[in-house]
């Protein structure tokens, strides 16, 4: 087998392709996600909170009951 072969093989090859794609994304989030991906550009300071309401609670809670045929621990 002649190292052309070799390479095309290679080429073929899944796991090759899931590590370029991972590389790529770590890459990408390393470089431009931190400060792109929060409100206010700056790593570490994240601006933004979630509230959940109490009507949206007791919703989760009632689907909760409904689907596990019990009441939820909270």
């Amino acid at each position: 087998m002649n190292n052309s072969n070799r390479i095309m093989n290679l080429l073929k090859e899944p796991l090759l392709h899931f590590l370029l794609v991972g590389a790529a994304l770590f890459l990408h989030y390393k470089w431009w996600g931190n400060s792109a991906s929060l409100p206010g550009g700056q790593a570490g300071t994240p601006t933004a909170q979630i509230v959940v309401t109490r009507d949206a609670l007791d919703q989760m809670k009632d689907l909760f009951a409904k689907t596990w045929q019990r009441p939820s621990d909270c």
